[in-house]
């Protein structure tokens, strides 16, 4: 990643309202913040797509930085829209783990993302961060779906546990990150069998599989969840796979990858580094995630190093 001075003569914000931490305090907060520095409209989400067509439209207007003011799935489609493009996004950490957002350096907490924005805006620096892309399919009617994403995608086992936790949306509101724990012991109920290639590997059976094309994996309050330490952004995918999904591996693998001990070199465990793309296939079809947004069950995933983007550095 490179950061570079850049001048930024307009600003789009996008706020999602159904993000955990969005209130009216807070959007009103972010325009003030942006009114000053460039802001040219304001467009709030609606339903699931709203973010990516606003982000579109936005830079097709020539909006030169696209500040997404949500969670990890807002950030997501702000991404998708404007990879490969010349407008650069901001993703401000106001949903309920923002790893994109913390995992660039901006401060978890809203208030102080945007006291950090407010600095950048006045001395803005550009890096140019390599996403991951994930392809599905084909589907009944012969289609394939191909879609960014920022830090994560997972197959089988972790893509259970997002499946679970959004079909059951009081468990995640009432115990936030503790549903997640909570569901991926259910997800244990569901075990599956994938045959995975990683550029011109050999086939490896496996349990489950995760890439990311940047590091943390995810947050479970202050604390880093480095299960993938080495993704850094840079157009490398780094996975990791378990041969089997035996419990008291797996919490002894996620405790390792908690407290930043080394866990890659344990039995279970199979990983290394995607430069090109790597392919999965199930029968039956198994769950997928990306992003920590579940994308259905599918008997062929394709997942490879994806586009740039441009990301507003936060201020030192």
């Amino acid at each position: 990643m490179t950061a570079s001075p850049v001048s930024l003569p307009t600003v789009a914000l996008i706020v999602n309202p159904r993000a955990r931490r969005v209130d009216a305090g807070l959007r009103a907060a972010a325009v003030r913040a942006l009114a000053e520095r460039g802001l040219e409209s304001v467009l709030v989400t609606r339903s699931s797509g709203d973010a990516h067509r606003h982000a579109a439209a936005a830079a097709a207007a020539g909006v030169a930085l696209v500040v997404s003011l949500g969670g990890d799935g807002t950030a997501n489609e702000v991404a998708g829209a404007l990879a490969g493009g010349g407008a650069a996004m901001c993703a401000l950490p106001a949903g309920g783990t923002n790893i994109f957002a913390r995992a660039q350096g901006w401060p978890a907490e809203p208030a102080l993302a945007l006291q950090s924005l407010e600095r950048a805006l006045d001395r803005p620096r550009m890096r140019e961060l390599r996403l991951g892309e994930l392809t599905l399919g084909p589907d009944a009617a012969g289609q394939r779906l191909t879609r960014v994403f920022c830090v994560n995608a997972g197959v089988g086992l972790d893509a259970e546990t997002v499946h679970l936790v959004e079909a059951h949306q009081g468990l995640k509101r009432t115990l936030g990150q503790a549903g997640f724990v909570l569901a991926a012991a259910r997800s244990f109920g569901r075990r599956s069998n994938l045959r995975a290639t990683v550029d011109d590997g050999g086939e490896m059976e496996l349990a489950t599989l995760v890439a990311a094309c940047g590091a943390p994996y995810a947050y479970l309050g202050r604390r880093r969840f480095d299960l993938v330490p080495g993704a850094a952004f840079d157009g490398n995918l780094e996975w990791l796979g378990l041969r089997r999904a035996r419990a008291h591996e797996v919490a002894m693998i996620v405790a390792r990858a908690l407290d930043g001990a080394r866990h890659l070199d344990h039995p279970a465990l199979a990983h290394g580094w995607a430069r090109r793309a790597i392919a999965i296939r199930s029968e039956p079809p198994v769950a997928v995630q990306a992003d920590g947004e579940p994308l259905g069950r599918h008997t062929e995933i394709e997942i490879r190093p994806g586009p740039g983007i441009l990301a507003l550095a936060p201020s030192v």
